[in-house]
């Protein structure tokens, strides 16, 4: 718009996604297709939920940590700010899984909540669980692949992969800055590791992890496309093994809320392909 003494132009840019008014326009003209359609026999796929409890000393520091940062939170809130939003998250999730780690969370130049950090010397429940799996899967026959989501400022890979290295299990990492895109299922073929530990959208498309039969979500991720890929990267045509894919999650934690989450996400996305899911 413009006057004589001065003018402003306003730019419109156009929201990424789709309408869900155009959802009764798409559905009688689209079809979903999956493995299951395609009269392959493949063979069972099955997910198992692993809820685990956080010992007395993690859980004390958990929620003192999460409660300072719940009063920052509302306060801002109140005050009509939604900044502190990604910071609570992401805190909260990082500490589950880092308590030896003093986190640190700022607002500006205040710091508003640090958490205390624990011993860094000892295995926590999730670590446990973790190795129990990867045990049985080696006695089995079977290799496994775990999921991180934290691999940069929480990285987690290198500690998990000492664990696991420490305890009979032969461990290796991948990761995107080390192993171009092209080279990576040549890498993941040539690998002779029993745990294969990477971020899951290193490998959510276009890669068979078919050597990798047993699947471990250590963290998750909040996009159901992502986990919906990288789950079935074991599950592909070719594949002869059960596949099993594990959740690991503290309960009474973020994490508890991160998975609850995702299931109602999975579900209406399974509601909209067509898929009637009771469990």
């Amino acid at each position: 718009r413009a006057s004589l003494k001065k003018s402003q132009e306003v730019r419109w840019v156009e929201k990424p996604g789709i309408s869900p008014a155009l959802i009764p326009e798409l559905l009688p003209r689209a079809i979903f297709l999956k493995l299951s359609d395609l009269n392959i026999a493949l063979p069972p796929y099955s997910e198992i939920v692993h809820p685990i409890a956080m010992e007395k000393e993690q859980m004390e520091t958990y929620n003192a940590f999460q409660q300072t940062l719940i009063t920052e939170l509302r306060n801002a809130l109140n005050q009509g700010s939604k900044r502190l939003l990604g910071k609570y998250l992401q805190a909260l999730l990082g500490h589950s899984d880092n308590p030896w780690t003093k986190e640190t969370v700022t607002d500006g130049n205040r710091v508003i909540a640090e958490s205390t950090p624990l011993r860094e010397n000892t295995l926590y429940p999730k670590e446990k669980e973790l190795l129990k799996i990867c045990h049985d899967a080696k006695k089995a026959g079977r290799k496994t692949v775990v999921y991180l989501v934290h691999t940069d400022t929480r990285d987690l890979t290198e500690r998990l992969k000492k664990i696991l290295d420490e305890n009979g299990l032969k461990a290796d990492i991948l990761k995107a800055s080390r192993v171009k895109a092209s080279k990576r299922e040549a890498w993941i073929h040539a690998n002779s590791a029993d745990v294969l530990i990477t971020h899951p959208r290193n490998v959510q498309t276009g890669l068979d992890l078919i050597n990798f039969p047993e699947v471990v979500w250590y963290q998750q991720d909040y996009s159901i496309y992502v986990l919906r890929q990288a789950s079935r990267r074991s599950w592909r045509i070719g594949q002869k093994q059960p596949v099993n894919v594990h959740y690991l999650y503290y309960q009474e934690t973020i994490q508890d809320k991160a998975i609850t989450l995702n299931v109602k996400k999975l579900k209406a996305a399974l509601l909209t392909e067509g898929d009637l899911v009771e469990e």
